[in-house]
């Protein structure tokens, strides 16, 4: 949990410092606790869930997250749901 919020402060970061983004994809089995650190990160950007804007499922059209992709731009963007997504999609 402490990562998942340390994570989220970094993206208004990363052009300060001159790095380029990333990720970082959470593992682990069912009720493990990965889409409650998402939230939690969230949480930092002022809200943890999808209503919010900052915890997207994966359950979406490729064009639809490119989109979604773009409007978090140097911002936090949570994608829940890895196992929904076909490979080459994602």
């Amino acid at each position: 949990m402490n990562f998942a919020v340390s994570v989220a402060f970094a993206p208004p970061l990363l052009h300060v410092v001159g790095e380029e983004s990333g990720g970082f994809h959470f593992r682990g089995g069912s009720r493990a606790g990965k889409t409650t650190a998402e939230r939690l990160a969230g949480s930092v950007w002022g809200g943890g869930d999808s209503v919010n804007g900052f915890l997207i499922s994966y359950r979406a059209t490729s064009n639809g997250l490119e989109g979604t992709c773009e409007d978090h731009c140097d911002a936090l963007l949570c994608l829940d749901e890895m196992g929904q997504v076909d490979a080459r999609e994602a």
